[in-house]
């Protein structure tokens, strides 16, 4: 019985909504179930689609019966990562620990779908180098902090813009391009199946790392 986990659920801004489509197994004919799994990192702005997207991927891996894990940034950090704050030094922290994590469930054989905003470029090279032994892909969802802000279900944009949250992303903390992201998807400009096609590719074509 395949294995199909939400350990961490969680939701961001909708990207345009249309079906998603389902069909024959898409990974790396060179990777099974009894062989290690891989992971696909989902980074961007907050709001910019990254567990909305994880989510619907996960769901055409449930179709092939794969096995497979969501680790979500935002219900993460409330199980895992409580006594950190959003200073750099303790985003980079999250991001080491969610790697661990995530690596151990990969070593295992599970795919991991991470969601996190990963802001900081030095910390996608600690992953990738975490990640070294394991099949990687990283996934920039690319959306203007415009578009975000009206996604944004919970008002966080518009408090941190009136300074009542510190250190938030793209407001009153940095969001470094990244330099090495093996797809980028414009959120913005792509239903939510295309951008699960265009993983799909992606997957199938590489394993990064």
């Amino acid at each position: 019985m395949s294995t199909h986990s939400n350990l961490i659920p969680g939701s961001t801004g909708a990207v345009a909504s249309t079906e998603v489509s389902t069909g024959v197994d898409f990974l790396n004919d060179n990777q099974s179930q009894q062989e290690n799994g891989r992971i696909v990192w989902f980074l961007g702005l907050s709001a910019a689609g990254k567990t909305t997207i994880a989510k619907a991927f996960q769901q055409q891996l449930k179709v092939i019966g794969e096995k497979s894990i969501l680790l979500d940034g935002d219900q993460f950090r409330q199980i895992y990562s409580r006594d950190l704050g959003f200073t750099q030094k303790d985003r980079s922290a999250n991001i080491i620990r969610a790697g661990k994590i995530a690596g151990r469930f990969a070593q295992s054989g599970m795919i991991v779908l991470a969601a996190f905003i990963t802001p900081f470029e030095n910390d996608r090279i600690s992953l990738r180098k975490m990640f070294k032994d394991i099949l990687y892909t990283e996934v920039f969802c690319d959306c203007p902090i415009e578009i975000c802000k009206i996604r944004d279900p919970k008002g966080l944009y518009n408090l941190a813009t009136k300074g009542e949250i510190a250190n938030f992303t793209g407001i009153s903390s940095p969001f470094e391009q990244p330099s090495r992201a093996d797809l980028i998807l414009p959120t913005h400009r792509l239903s939510i199946r295309e951008c699960v096609d265009r993983i799909r590719t992606q997957v199938s074509c590489t394993g990064t790392k």
